[in-house]
């Protein structure tokens, strides 16, 4: 846990908190 960036956990915290079809317009 400690070895991933800081970035790519604030963005699975941002993930968990908007619902999957915005995140599906953001990644695709």
């Amino acid at each position: 846990e400690d070895m991933v960036p800081p970035f790519r956990k604030s963005t699975r915290i941002f993930v968990a908190r908007i619902p999957s079809s915005v995140t599906d317009d953001i990644f695709h």
